[in-house]
């Protein structure tokens, strides 16, 4: 019997706050430039500083970013652990689902060969080796 999977830390708001197209597109900047201040952020997703300073909000409470440096103008980096987690949630649903059609192809097959008439041969052992 198959054990019950055993839930990620914080799996539900990592979700929710990668569900927004801006957050992703400022996680995809942080990724690929490092630590940016929040006027680089705006400067590069061409958005104003309340919009974004909301989503890095989002983003720093579901644990996904980080301030650094100075607090009244901080620069931000990514936070892996969440992310990590997700990424594994997402590889163990992607295998069981996987195998869930591998499983289904088998049967589909099995079940048309039935119904055209092909039985498969049984192997008779060679009579002379």
């Amino acid at each position: 019997m198959q054990r019950p999977m055993e839930p990620e830390p914080n799996l539900s708001i990592t979700f929710t706050a990668l569900a927004d197209d801006v957050r992703r597109l400022l996680i995809h900047a942080l990724a690929h430039g490092g630590e940016l201040s929040g006027s680089e952020l705006c400067r590069q997703l061409r958005a104003d500083s309340r919009s974004i300073a909301r989503h890095l909000q989002i983003l720093e409470r579901a644990g996904l970013i980080e301030p650094v440096g100075d607090e009244r103008a901080p620069r931000f980096r990514l936070c892996q652990k969440p992310l990590q987690a997700a990424v594994r949630w997402i590889a163990r649903q992607e295998t069981r689902y996987v195998q869930a059609l591998d499983e289904l192809d088998r049967r589909l097959s099995e079940t048309a060969d039935r119904e055209r008439g092909w039985v498969p041969r049984r192997r008779v052992a060679d009579p002379n080796p």
